[in-house]
This record gives structure tokens, sequence and C-alpha cells, in this order.
């Protein structure tokens, strides 16, 4: 199958200045984003306090941005696959950037929280056409290498971010969480002034259909599916007519989608990607990976915070310790990766299980700062092998899709990623406060035993993964062609010896001793 010719054109404009600019404005847009969610749980308490919000704005404000983010994703990313990643590159950057500062200065809960839901729209958008640039511009180790500055990028956020928030709250008073919500302006700035300067126009697509009604219900999916797993005071009543009309909107989505395919027209779960195993395989361990890491970091902090002895700030640690770790194993993964391939998956995943078995296990030996400073320890370990998993998983997943898919590809795995999160937050929250008082270290080893349980799973559907590429590969090896002195071979045939002279790509010449490539003629 021939090379699509702006997938050749990005092929041989490696290293370019237009591909750095689009490097710089992934890195540029995953630190503007990331910062923010880095920093909002220190924003939130100040910042209703300063309102007078009650409970329920408060968790309306916490829940609304992880609401709109999935909602944005997979609209984002057809929509630019269809007309061009710059638009909805600057569109969904502008909306985050409007959104952040409307809540800055926001005299009121509603305007806050309303804010927050334009704000978390904006990033979906926007995060759809990073991760479509890179699959668009870059390919084997420089697109490695792009996703792992991306990674990098998301670690540095949370390395300072929660720094910054807390001195910029201690010395601001009562309006330091609004100087908070302003410091992704610089970064958000800056990047947004490169993109619309440095990102090529691409020319609109006519291959590629929007399935609007799919769009719509798989938005209304998104919100149904996350109201009952984010704590915003719903009841068991109304959190129960909630899932039920999901499960209904689910089953009318699939009939659908069906009906779409057998019109001739491309729906939005493209049969391309949901028959790839290699596609459901990477999307399966990310998202297991995903909502156990968040789940590992948010139940630690939530139990220590209830550990009276312990300061909120000598908590924060235990977040530098893991951005720090993931800081290096992304700089690291990009080596790895040329060198191990998708084993790297599996060696990180079961470091990490370890990691968090090992935490399990000292809970039994230490509390207070001295299980503080092992946490610290285990957790530099823990970032670290996430560094080198992230952004392996991406490239990996990715790898195979076409062109007119990247977006909705990217899109569809981080929105996966998102709702897994979401709801393994909320499981192990309600673990730790599943007593009437203060959380116990046995409400913290059940939560704990969770996120032990899923990275598992997440290690199986990585060996998974590795075997179905490692398999994948050796069938395109042996397909190649291979041909006699006397004429070329079928596909298949094996040679017998000394018969073998070299193997070629259509269109080579019988000196050409190169490889045919992956997936052979």
């Amino acid at each position: 199958m021939p090379a699509h010719p702006s997938r050749t054109a990005a092929c041989a404009d490696q290293g370019s200045g237009s591909n750095r600019i689009v490097s710089w404005c992934a890195v540029g847009a995953g630190f503007t984003t990331l910062f923010d969610s880095a920093t909002v749980s220190y924003v939130a308490p100040a910042a209703a306090e300063s309102l007078a919000a009650p409970t329920s704005g408060l968790q309306w404000f916490l829940a609304s941005y992880s609401l709109t983010f999935g909602l944005g994703l997979v609209p984002g990313g057809r929509l630019g696959d269809a007309w061009g990643r710059r638009p909805f590159f600057l569109v969904g950057l502008s909306i985050f950037l409007l959104g952040g500062l409307v809540t800055a200065l926001a005299p009121d809960t509603l305007l806050l929280v309303s804010a927050r839901f334009l704000q978390g729209f904006g990033a979906g958008v926007l995060s759809a056409q990073v991760m479509g640039l890179i699959q668009d511009h870059f390919t084997g180790s420089a697109r490695m290498r792009a996703f792992a500055a991306y990674t990098a990028a998301g670690a540095a956020a949370a390395l300072v971010g929660p720094l910054i928030a807390a001195s910029l709250l201690s010395v601001g008073g009562g309006h330091g969480w609004r100087v908070v919500l302003l410091v992704p302006w610089i970064s958000g700035a800056v990047t947004l002034g490169l993109a619309f300067r440095g990102l090529q126009r691409t020319a609109r697509s006519d291959r590629v259909s929007l399935d609007t009604p799919g769009l719509c219900m798989l938005g209304m999916l998104v919100i149904l599916a996350l109201l009952p797993v984010l704590d915003i005071g719903l009841s068991g009543v109304a959190n129960a007519a909630v899932l039920g009309a999901a499960l209904t909107l689910s089953v009318v989505l699939y009939t659908w989608e069906r009906h779409y395919a057998r019109s001739g027209r491309l729906p939005l779960f493209a049969p391309a990607l949901m028959g790839s195993p290699r596609f459901l395989l990477g999307n399966a361990s990310a998202l297991l990976w995903f909502g156990a890491n968040l789940a590992l970091g948010s139940s630690v902090v939530m139990y220590l915070l209830a550990e009276a002895e312990i300061s909120p700030l000598l908590i924060a640690l235990s977040a530098v310790a893991a951005a720090l770790g993931r800081l290096v194993g992304a700089r690291l993964s990009t080596v790895a990766h040329s060198r191990f391939g998708a084993a790297v998956l599996v060696v990180s995943l079961a470091f990490q299980f370890m990691v968090v078995a090992a935490v399990i296990t000292a809970t039994h030996f230490f509390s207070g700062t001295a299980f503080l400073v092992v946490l610290c320890a285990l957790f530099v370990i823990h970032g670290m092998a996430s560094g080198f998993y992230e952004p392996v998983v991406r490239s990996e997943t990715l790898e195979d899709v076409d062109e007119g898919l990247r977006g909705i590809a990217a899109s569809f795995l981080q929105l996966t990623q998102r709702m897994a999160a979401s709801i393994m937050t909320a499981v192990t929250a309600g673990l730790i406060f599943s007593g009437a008082g203060v959380p116990t270290i046995g409400d913290l080893r059940a939560a704990l035993l969770v996120c032990v349980v899923v990275t598992f799973a997440s290690l199986v559907s990585s060996m998974a993964l590795a075997f179905h590429i490692r398999a994948h590969s050796a069938g395109a090896s042996h397909r190649t062609v291979t041909y006699k002195a006397s004429g070329v071979m079928e596909a298949g045939e094996d040679p017998a010896p000394g018969e073998l002279v070299g193997k070629r790509c259509r269109g080579q010449t019988s000196g050409d001793m190169s490889d045919a490539g992956r997936g052979g003629i």
C-alpha cells in the first residue's frame, strides 16, 4: 500500500523547523493544561471560602472540568481529522484561557463553575489536537521523543504546580487563589502565539465524515457515565436513573453506529479502530494504568491529610517525588523503547505493581512521618516507571492508525483514561471514607488493594499487547518477498540454502539489500 503523500512529507521532514514548532506547541499545551489540573485541588478550598460557596458549589467546581474535558475530546479529534489541527488547536487553547480568566475573576459561585465547564471543554478540544499533531508530524523514534517530551511537560507541571500554588496562596491572602488560576496564562499565551505563527494550515479532507448524531450521543453518554462517579451530591435514586439512561443511550448509539456503517459512511466508532487488536489492547492497558495511577496518589493524600501530625506541605512531597521520577523516566523512555520495544511496557508496569504492593506492606511497619518518608522513596520508583510507560503506550497504541483517524483514536485513548480515573478515584475515595470517622489504615489498605489489582490487569493487557506486536512483526517479516537469482519467489515461500540473494520492496532494484519494511508488499 503506497504511503499517503502527507505522511511521506512528514517523514521526510523529520527534524525540520516546522516539526520543532509542533513539538514546542505540544509541550506548551501540555504544561498549560496540566498545571491547572495539578493546582486546582489547592485552589478549591480557598475559592470556596472567598466566595462563601456551599458544599455543592465546591463539588461542582471540582467536577465540572472533568465532565467537559471528556465532552470536548472526541468531537475535537474528529473535527481535527476532517478540517486540520491548527484551527482547533487555536480554538481549544483560546477557550481554555478564556475560561481560566473568567474563573479567576468570578464574583460568585455560579460564574466560577460555569467558567470551569468552559475551560474543561477547551482543554479537551486542545488535547485532541496535540495527540493528532504528534502523530501527523512524527514517526518512529521521533514520535517517541515527542510523546516523551509531552509526558515530561506533564511531570514538570505536577512538580512545580503544587509548589507555586502553595507559595501564592500563602502570600496572596484572600485573592491568592485567583493569582494561581492566572498562572497558566503565561505559558498558554506564549503557546498560542507560537501556534498562530508556526503551525501550518492544512487542506480540508473530504474523506472524513463527522457522524454528528454519533458525536452528540457519545457526548451525552460521557456526561451520564461520569455523573454518578463524580462527587456532586446526587441521591441514590438519581444515580440509578442516570445509569439507566446511560445504558439505554448505549444501546441506541450502538444501533445507530451499525446503521451509519451500513450506509457506507465512516462511523464514529470506526471499524478500523474497533477491529484493531493493537489499538484495543493498548487502550485497555492505558486506561487501567491511568485509573490505578491517579487513584493511588489520591488515596494516599486523602489518608495522610487525616493524619493531624503531618502538614499538607509535607504531604505534597509525595507528589513531588513521583513527578521527579516521572521526569527522569520520560527522558530515558526513547532510548529504552529503541532497544527493547514494547517490552518496556511490561517491565515498567511490573515495577509499578511491585511498588504498590510495597506500599501496602509499608502500612504494616510504618506510620506518620516515617510512612511518608518511605512513601516518597517508593513514589520516585513508581514515577520513574510511569515516565517510561506513558510515552511508549501512546506510541505503540497509535502506531498503525490511519491518517484520517489519528485525532479520533487519540481522543478515545484519552477519553477512556479520563473515565477510568474518575471511576477509580470515586471507588477508592469511597473505601477511604467508608467508616463514620477518620479514615483508618485498614481503609487505606483496601483502596491500595484495588489499585494493585487494577495495575496487575494493566500488566496483563500490556503483555498481550507486546505479544501481539511481536507476533505481528514476525509475521510481516515472514511475508517479505524474497527472490532467487533466477527470479522473484512467492511471498511466504522458503528459499533453499544458498538461494537467498536479498529482499526488496516493490520498485527497488535487485541490488537493493534494504528491508521491505513493516507489513511486506
